[in-house]
């Protein structure tokens, strides 16, 4: 599974939604001044993949994934609430490893 996108529409600490697109096949690295949302990526992440270790807040991302020729498209809404579709169609979420 291979992330292509993520889109961090709202969480604390975020005033200006933002988008990271074309996210490459390999190692992607994440630089800029302190307060530009590095470290608020990582927790939009992580709230996306184990939501129940994300305390409950205000976090709205939607992320695209890779996996073989399928696209997933994973979202996580206002208050914990993660959904998943592959293809399109809703899906359970993916066996992952433990956070």
């Amino acid at each position: 599974m291979k992330l292509t996108r993520i889109a961090v529409r709202r969480m604390p600490g975020i005033v200006e939604a933002f988008t990271l697109d074309d996210v490459g096949p390999g190692l992607n690295v994440l630089v800029g001044p302190n307060g530009s949302g590095k470290s608020s990526t990582m927790t939009a992440l992580r709230a996306v993949l184990w939501p129940a270790r994300e305390k409950p807040s205000i976090i709205d991302v939607d992320t695209v994934w890779t996996e073989g020729e399928s696209t997933l498209r994973a979202t996580q809404h206002t208050r914990g609430q993660t959904t998943w579709q592959q293809d399109g169609q809703p899906v359970a979420a993916p066996l992952l490893p433990e956070a």
